[in-house]
């Protein structure tokens, strides 16, 4: 299911899928947090490719397959034929590179099969769960590699879409599943998409099993089972934005604002820091969600107020009381 938060990353996949290598978007990586499809659109690039043209040699790999089969050559004397596997093929699918941090060695080697592959005019796709300059312990010549093609991400479905791929899903079971029902499980997950399918097949099964018909009491059920208490007590950053402004008697309009003057910088950057610290979101969403500004003012933002919560009673005592409130 195509929405506003795919359709970016699934135009790239496409246009990489119908010409790998004749592109700009060469590496071509994707991000995003995990459950949002990352591996589906890398497996549909290779599927469509080798469905175009079955003589083109596609590989696709997981980081870690690609590490432990360096380990076994490096085992075995049989670096030289490891290498050279890899560097006979026509598309490289690389799934989960953040794997790669603090493995030298397996960088290393990534590193000099990137270059070959890439100089030869070889398609590389490479998935990752954060932005590359996330990925502190990657080596910087490595991620300068990565940079140099195209990066996007994708961003979590809103509402409409995330039921729409239940209804989907739904659709492709031969299923009937009360629309309430898929309202409130499209609502209740709103990050991770594989998990929220798994809900839904769990919902099924307990349905079949017990033989009791399917109701938003029975989903709620699951989804407190899967997701603990926090299920219906998670934190949103549009809620957080509200507490801060009532807090600060700054607007929630000026907080996402571009203003700099110092009261709204302030009570901006105590938002930020609270989104960093009291939601799963990466330093990329929250920069999206205030304004698409980038990760850097993120992390900016959250030192000042570590700062000057250690340094200003009053700033420490604002900071505490909001967190309390949420």
């Amino acid at each position: 299911i195509e929405g506003k938060g795919n359709q970016f990353a699934k135009a790239a996949a496409s246009s990489v899928a119908d010409s790998p290598g004749q592109t700009p978007f060469n590496p071509l990586l994707i991000y995003s947090s995990p459950g949002l499809g990352k591996t589906h659109l890398l497996q549909a690039i290779g599927n469509h490719v080798l469905h175009t043209n079955q003589k083109i040699k596609v590989v696709y790999v997981t980081s870690e397959k690609f590490m432990l089969d360096f380990i076994f050559a490096i085992q075995n004397n049989k670096s030289t034929k490891f290498a050279q596997s890899y560097r006979n093929i026509d598309v490289l699918l690389l799934d989960d590179v953040q794997f790669f941090q603090t493995k030298e060695q397996t960088q290393e080697q990534f590193f000099h099969l990137f270059n070959d592959l890439f100089q030869q005019g070889k398609q590389i796709v490479l998935t990752t769960d954060r932005h590359p300059n996330e990925l502190t312990h990657l080596k910087d010549r490595l991620v300068s590699r990565f940079q140099s093609g195209l990066i996007v991400d994708i961003q979590p479905p809103d509402l409409e879409t995330r039921i729409a791929i239940l209804m989907k899903k739904a659709e492709n079971e031969k299923l009937e599943i009360p629309y309430d029902v898929t309202e409130f499980l499209a609502t209740s997950f709103t990050e991770d998409i594989r998990m929220m399918e798994g809900a839904m097949v769990k919902i099924l099964a307990l349905s079949s099993l017990t033989n009791t018909d399917i109701t938003k009491s029975l989903s709620k059920a699951v989804i407190q089972d899967i997701l603990g208490d926090k299920a219906f007590k998670k934190i949103s950053m549009k809620e957080i934005c509200k507490r801060v402004s009532r807090a600060t008697e700054i607007s929630e309009t000026k907080l996402y604002s571009k203003s700099r003057q110092a009261n709204i910088v302030f009570a901006r950057h105590v938002a930020m820091f609270l989104c960093r610290e009291l939601t799963d979101n990466s330093l990329v969403h929250i920069g999206n969600h205030f304004g698409k500004r980038d990760h850097a003012t993120i992390i900016h933002a959250c030192k000042t107020i570590e700062e000057k919560t250690n340094n200003d009673k009053h700033a420490c005592e604002l900071v505490d009381k909001i967190k309390s409130e949420l």
